[in-house]
């Protein structure tokens, strides 16, 4: 049975633009070689990306004894995408060309104390600064990707599950939707970091990798054969539930001994303060001296300054945080045989002792896995990580359509 033509067409089309997208420069005939298919088709379709601004003239290549090639290149400020990232401390709100750099942003602190309503408001009073400050007309915004922490249902736009403010069932699509006549996608902030890096970031190229993200929860993204892996309720990555600790402390979703329980930022301010509560005559921490004795005092900054600064106790504490993290990601690699896994989260980013930790561990068990030769990676994108990975998902998906408005 013959392929219906519209859809070989926006195969073609996909292909054309995404090696386009990701070469620096390229003639038409490389474009025919590398895509199997006529120069006639090929010159076509990339006339009809240089009618809508996608694909531009580069100039002239180096002659191999002929006339010098016409060479072509993407034209990443064709179009932009606002991307949104909200979690349990902000709303970070950013403007991307089609190279994910960021042109302007605008944040915002948020607490636990917001409700749904107020938090999707703030999100369309910041894009609206966003479109005014920019200067970009709303016809070059390509769409709105907005990544959340918890569980997204993400056909339905909806967020099933935000522990950190609470929220249940909060559709939070539709008056985005309304407000700016855009598309929008809601996908969980996790997915979205592994979106951001297989699109832009350090996994480009990358079929199977595991992003990991120690924030509010444990979480993790699973990209399989090029694709996120979203499970049947959309809730595969939820690394934080594993099960580390049998009879261990009680965690929020009912159960004992989750990963969350040992391993999050909030889980290891509260073991270093009852661990400092405990100190009996004698015993000495920097954690106590740097809080005045307050114990209520005691976050994650003050433990990890004690820390690189050599405290014992602050670095036992932060070991074996590294140990249950190190744990899980060996448990996932050996279920999922990655090729990297990336890491992201504050006490990655601040605690050389937490990272030396989790690196000698992941090495150790390496040994017992010959077949496991992954690389360990920090995520990427910087800052704007989740919002540069959630702007990805309407970038994604307009490559896939062909350039085609989705």
């Amino acid at each position: 049975m013959k392929a219906d033509k519209s859809v070989v067409n926006s195969i073609n089309k996909r292909n054309i633009l995404e090696i386009v997208r990701n070469t620096a420069q390229i003639s038409r005939v490389e474009l025919a070689q590398q895509t199997n298919l006529s120069l006639p088709t090929v010159m076509k379709l990339v006339d009809e990306f240089i009618a809508k601004d996608l694909i531009l003239d580069a100039g002239s290549g180096v002659s191999t004894g002929g006339k010098p090639p016409k060479l072509l290149k993407f034209n990443y400020r064709s179009h932009y995408i606002i991307g949104v990232d909200i979690n349990s401390s902000r709303i970070d709100v950013v403007l991307m060309d089609m190279a994910a750099n960021v042109i302007c942003d605008q944040i915002r602190d948020v607490g636990k104390n917001y409700s749904a309503k107020q938090v999707i408001q703030y999100v369309i009073v910041l894009i609206e600064s966003l479109l005014q400050s920019s200067g970009i007309s709303g016809e070059m915004i390509l769409g709105i990707g907005i990544g959340i922490e918890g569980m997204v249902d993400t056909h339905k736009g909806a967020v099933r599950q935000m522990p950190a403010f609470g929220w249940k069932d909060i559709n939070v699509t539709t008056p985005i939707w309304e407000r700016f006549g855009l598309p929008v996608v809601v996908d969980n902030d996790t997915r979205a970091m592994a979106m951001g890096e297989k699109l832009v970031g350090i996994a480009c190229g990358i079929e199977n990798f595991i992003c990991v993200n120690v924030s509010y929860n444990v979480d993790a993204a699973l990209v399989l054969n090029g694709n996120l892996f979203y499970g049947t309720g959309f809730s595969a990555g939820e690394a934080g539930h594993m099960t580390v600790e049998k009879n261990g402390a009680l965690c929020e979703c009912g159960r004992r001994g989750c990963l969350n329980t040992v391993a999050t930022p909030r889980a290891i301010e509260r073991e270093a303060r009852a661990v400092a509560a405990g100190l009996k005559g004698g015993q000495v921490t920097q954690i106590l001296d740097m809080v005045y004795g307050h114990l209520d005092w005691i976050n994650l900054y003050t433990l990890i300054d004690a820390t690189e600064n050599g405290d014992q106790l602050g670095v036992s504490i932060m070991k074996r945080a590294a140990d249950y993290i190190g744990m899980a990601i060996m448990n996932m690699v050996c279920m999922f045989n990655p090729q990297m896994v990336i890491v992201e989260g504050k006490i990655m980013r601040n605690s050389q002792v937490f990272m030396q930790e989790l690196r000698d561990k992941l090495e150790k068990e390496k040994r017992f896995l010959p077949n496991s030769a992954f690389t360990l990676e920090l995520a990427s994108l910087g800052k704007h990580l989740c919002a540069i990975g959630a702007a990805s998902f309407i970038l994604n998906g307009f490559i896939e359509s062909g350039g085609d408005a989705w």
